[in-house]
């Protein structure tokens, strides 16, 4: 996932330290030649969460963008650009959501992150 060092460091606040992320190295955006880091995050409630949380910061513009890439199980990547649709009303129910159908994961995270946000 490529972020920017801001997010990068809400995200580690959010994710505490643990083992969930893991900084890459950086490389040149291709789009603009500003550096970027690179992380990576197992795909746990905690982690789309924290991804929630990143995502509705962006809540007063009318849509927010992450690029990603998916590794699966046999090694084969996919990227993905998660696309949120927002608004100053947008829930943290409604992005998770847009987290868990964006990259296309088992709807049973959806109902274990849900069941684990306080309201």
């Amino acid at each position: 996932m490529q972020l920017d060092a801001y997010d990068i460091a809400d995200l580690q606040e959010l994710l505490d330290g643990g083992d969930d992320l893991s900084i890459v190295e950086e490389r040149p955006d291709t789009a603009h030649g500003e550096p970027v880091t690179l992380i990576v995050l197992a795909v746990t409630p905690l982690v789309i969460t924290a991804l929630t949380l990143l995502a509705l910061k962006h809540r007063r513009e009318e849509s927010y963008e992450m690029r990603a890439e998916k590794v699966q199980p046999d090694g084969s990547r996919e990227s993905v650009t998660l696309r949120f649709k927002m608004r100053e009303s947008t829930t943290q129910a409604e992005v998770v959501e847009q987290v868990v159908n964006g990259l296309n994961l088992d709807s049973s995270l959806l109902d274990a992150v849900k069941s684990s946000m306080v309201n």
